[in-house]
C-alpha cells in the first residue's frame, strides 16, 4: 500500500469540496502472464479537477504509480492531465495506458458530464421503496454470490434487450464487480435516455471495504474476479462461435482449462487461429497447451 497527498476525509475536514474516483488495473498488460491486480483511489477539486491526493493498495506495482502521482501533485497538475502523461510502457511492467492514465481518462469523463458517479458513503442512503432504480450489471453467477441488499440483476450483456423493465422516469443506480461493465451499461442507458450513477470502485471495492474482504489477484478484461489455479468448465451453447476472444482470454491467463463444446459448428480453425497469435500451441486435434497447462476441447 501507498499514499501520496491529501486523503478524502482530511481534505473534506479542511473544507475543500472534492471528488474522486476509483480503478482496480492490472499492474501490467493483462495479456501478458502474472499480472495482479490493484485498487487506486485518486482524490481531486471538484471546481478546479486540482490533484490533490492518491492511495493505493495491490500486490504489486503500487510504488510505481504513486511515484507518479506524488510528482504530478508537486507539478501542480489538475486530475484531468493524468490521461497526457507519457509513461514508460512494456507488457510485463505497464500496460499501453497506465492505470495513471486511466484516472485521467476517468475523471475527463466526469468533467465532460458523459459519467455521473454514485461513492460508497451513498449505498445506505439509497431510497429502497421503489423511486430509483437499482441496478447490478454483473453475471447471474457473479450477483448470486454476493450483491448489495435492493439491487436487482440485469447482466451487461442483455441490458439493450431488457431496457423494456426499467422506467425512464426513475434515476438509475448501476453497479457491476470493477465499475467497468456498469459504466458501459451507463452509456448504454444514456444513449436511452435514463438518468443514470455508476458505483465508483464496483462492488469488489464495496465487499473489501464493508464485508472485510481480502482483494484478489488477478481479473479478467472486463473486470471479473479471476480464481487462480483452478478447473473451468464452459458451456458454449450458441448456434454459432461468438466465445473465441472468451477462450483467448483463458489461454492467455494461468488457468487450468476444461472446454466442452456443445454445438457442432464450434469453429476449431478460429480457435487454432486465435491459438497461434497468442503464443498458444494446438496439439493432438482437440488439446491446447499453454504453460505447461493442457486444456481439452471436446
Amino acid at each position: 500500500a501507498a499514499t501520496t497527498g491529501v486523503n478524502e476525509t482530511n481534505a473534506r475536514k479542511t473544507g475543500l469540496d472534492v471528488d474522486t474516483v476509483i480503478l482496480s488495473p492490472m499492474s501490467h498488460a493483462g495479456y501478458y502472464p502474472g499480472g495482479k491486480v490493484m485498487t487506486m483511489k485518486v482524490v481531486f477539486e471538484k471546481a478546479t479537477y486540482r490533484l490533490l491526493g492518491a492511495l493505493s493498495v495491490g500486490y504489486e506495482g503500487v510504488d510505481k504509480r504513486i511515484d507518479v502521482l506524488s510528482t504530478a501533485i508537486r507539478a501542480g497538475m489538475k486530475a484531468t492531465e493524468l490521461k497526457d502523461l507519457d509513461l514508460a510502457y512494456a507488457p510485463p511492467y505497464s500496460s499501453a495506458k497506465d492505470p495513471v492514465n486511466m484516472a485521467g481518462f476517468m475523471v475527463e469523463n466526469i468533467a465532460n458530464g458523459v459519467l455521473k458517479q454514485w461513492h460508497l458513503e451513498d449505498a445506505d442512503r439509497l431510497p429502497r421503496d421503489g423511486s430509483v432504480t437499482l441496478l447490478d450489471n454483473r453475471t447471474v453467477e457473479e450477483f448470486a454470490h454476493g450483491h448489495i441488499d435492493g439491487f436487482f440483476n440485469i447482466p451487461v450483456d442483455e441490458l439493450r434487450e431488457r431496457l423494456g423493465e426499467l422506467d425512464k422516469r426513475k434515476p438509475v443506480y448501476v453497479i457491476c464487480q470493477s465499475g467497468l461493465r456498469s459504466y458501459i451499461a451507463c452509456r448504454i442507458l444514456a444513449g436511452n435516455g435514463f438518468d443514470c450513477y455508476n458505483f465508483s470502485g464496483g462492488f469488489r471495492f464495496y465487499d473489501a471495504a464493508i464485508n472485510d474482504r481480502c482483494l484478489i489477484e488477478s481479473a479478467t478484461a472486463c473486470g471479473m474476479d479471476r480464481a487462480q489455479n483452478q478447473d473451468i468448465c464452459l458451456q458454449l451453447i450458441a448456434s454459432r462461435c461468438p466465445f473465441c476472444l472468451i477462450i483467448l482470454q483463458l489461454f492467455q491467463s494461468d488457468f487450468v482449462c476444461n472446454l466442452h463444446c456443445s454445438t457442432s459448428q464450434f469453429d476449431h480453425t478460429l480457435v487454432l487461429e486465435i491459438a497461434k497469435h497468442s503464443g498458444n500451441y494446438l496439439t493432438g486435434g482437440t488439446h491446447v497447451a499453454r504453460n505447461g497447462f493442457m486444456g481439452n476441447l471436446e
